[in-house]
């Protein structure tokens, strides 16, 4: 994980076994992840409090994220940059419909900038 403190959260069930809840805690921990197990849906608050205290403990520690794109990015631009730097692909393919979709939103929002 680049640039933040994520926290996986185990929603565990009376029906998921130690040995299941330690195989994922594992995977994840692996990653660089915190991974909290909670029973909240049986416990209320007192079956989140490991994962509250880790996610307060994640907001304490410095981070160095950044968001992967600016602002002012064109849409079409944005779902490229997603596409190839989130999910490694090597390109993004446009149905007519998605073009047209695209086209709109770009009015749209420049409509909308124009009229504040």
């Amino acid at each position: 994980m680049s640039g933040v403190n994520p926290v996986v959260c185990i929603n565990s069930f009376t029906t998921d076994t130690a040995g299941e809840v330690k195989v994922i805690k594992r995977a994840v921990e692996a990653t660089g992840a915190r991974c909290a197990v909670s029973t909240h849906w049986a416990h209320g608050g007192e079956g989140a409090l490991e994962l509250a205290d880790m996610i307060i403990d994640a907001c304490k520690k410095s981070n160095g994220f950044q968001y992967l794109y600016p602002n002012e990015m064109k849409l079409r631009q944005r779902v490229e940059k997603i596409a190839t730097t989130v999910y490694g692909a090597d390109g993004v393919d446009w149905s007519p419909e998605a073009k047209a979709k695209a086209e709109y939103l770009k009015a749209t929002r420049n409509t909308m900038n124009t009229a504040q």
